[in-house]
């Protein structure tokens, strides 16, 4: 459980201080403020040690973030930082869930067995995941094309197809163990 509560932390607060730091260099205090506000909020909630309110705080920091960094886009904020602090949300959002499953009170009555190995393969999933998905975020910044509606539906078919092929090849590697 060392793991997550290393980077727990650390991603929260990437998180938010990627979002303060792209409005604050579009110079817009009123969201850099509310960005301070929401990494104050949950870090006296996990700093606590409040296991209820941290999987609501957990969730309401993710949509939270994900809605600023909208803002952010729609007001040219860069749009590296508000993708980093999306994908950190993510992370911080998904060991919340994975820590509270492990450790929770629930988990407190019946003993996890294998909680670390289960906490490793997880975060190790979670950190792949998360670095393609923030590869072919950052891509799609970088490069521009034009694509007709034929052309994107038949490449959303695809995505799903690979997506479904993979989730099949994982699950079959994991009943084989």
């Amino acid at each position: 459980m060392k793991l997550t509560l290393m980077l727990l932390p650390a991603t929260f607060v990437l998180a938010w201080v990627a979002i303060g730091l792209g409005f604050a260099l579009r110079n817009a205090p009123i969201f850099t403020l509310a960005s301070l506000a929401g990494v104050a909020v949950w870090a006296a909630g996990w700093l606590r040690r409040w296991r209820a309110v941290t999987t609501t705080l957990a969730d309401a920091s993710f949509v939270a973030v994900t809605a600023l960094a909208g803002v952010g886009i729609l007001i040219n904020a860069p749009a590296i930082l508000m993708l980093v602090a999306v994908v950190a949300a993510l992370i911080a959002w998904d060991l919340t869930h994975l820590d509270q499953r492990l450790r929770g009170d629930k988990a407190a009555a019946m003993r996890v067995e294998r909680a670390d190995e289960i906490e490793r393969q997880h975060v190790r999933w979670l950190l792949l995941a998360a670095g393609c998905g923030f590869g072919v975020a950052g891509l799609a910044l970088t490069v521009r094309a034009s694509l007709s509606f034929g052309w994107m539906f038949a490449l959303g078919v695809l995505a799903a197809l690979a997506l479904s092929l993979t989730l099949r090849y994982v699950r079959q590697g994991q009943q084989q163990k």
